[in-house]
């Protein structure tokens, strides 16, 4: 099957590597432009994942998610462990991948982080929005993808 980015063909490595990609279109909007629209956010309590969100009544509750200065390296080898186990649901990529839609910039991080979600330890907003967006444009090639 031929990969592809925004409707172009993209050549699929033999062995499961990292590739950087163009982002792809948003259908998620970021959290400001999410709580201008109404939406709360809250952070999740008493979740049995990690990478759980739900979003009711206009409430989008997500798990707390505290950065420092060795998440984006964790963060990057979740992704990549996940990638390549075939039994894998890919709970953390898909989560990532939704934090980097609703994280755009430092006001994003801010808005999270007054709701209690981002807990960021990383010195600024800037910093913390830049490890969403680096790992929203990561996309791994799994040998298991079909």
């Amino acid at each position: 099957r031929q990969a592809s980015v925004s409707g172009q063909p993209v050549d699929r490595p033999s062995t499961g590597i990292i590739a950087i990609l163009p982002k792809k279109k948003k259908f998620v909007r970021s959290a400001r432009k999410l709580e201008a629209a109404g939406v709360i956010f809250k952070k999740l309590k008493d979740s049995n994942n990690v990478f759980h969100l739900s979003f009711s009544g206009g409430v989008l509750s997500l798990p707390e998610f505290e950065l420092n200065e060795t998440s984006e390296g964790l963060l990057m080898n979740m992704v990549a462990f996940e990638r390549m186990h075939p039994e894998s649901d890919g709970g953390v990529t898909s989560f990532m991948s939704f934090m980097d839609a609703i994280i755009d910039t430092a006001e994003d991080v801010s808005i999270l982080g007054k709701a209690g979600i981002v807990t960021n330890n990383l010195g600024s907003d800037e910093a913390a929005a830049k490890i969403f967006n680096k790992l929203g444009v990561v996309e791994m090639f799994s040998p298991f993808d079909k």
